[in-house]
């Protein structure tokens, strides 16, 4: 399946339903799952390389969505992570 690219205006706007083929935010993770999910994505990563942010972008979402909650940790690995996709990619 292939998606359409689409540079929302606010952020609130990927977890809004898209139009056909567009890509939305799934399910937003809770601040206590994000550790297991960072940990998953980066087995992905290891596994799948920087493709597998098309399965785990939601996980990314989600450490934005409740950034002022959760730990610097959660926020450090999250970013390591990030650049450790975007950089084959770019």
């Amino acid at each position: 399946m292939s998606w359409d690219f689409f540079v929302p205006v606010c952020v609130g706007d990927l977890v809004k339903t898209g139009g056909i083929n567009q890509y939305v935010v799934q399910d937003v993770v809770s601040p206590k799952q994000l550790p297991l999910q960072l940990n998953k994505f980066k087995a992905a990563l290891r596994s799948q390389g920087p493709l597998c942010i098309l399965e785990y972008f939601d996980t990314g979402y989600s450490v934005l969505q409740h950034f002022n909650s959760v730990e610097l940790a959660v926020k450090e690995d999250t970013l390591e992570l990030l650049v450790k996709v975007l950089h084959p990619l770019v």
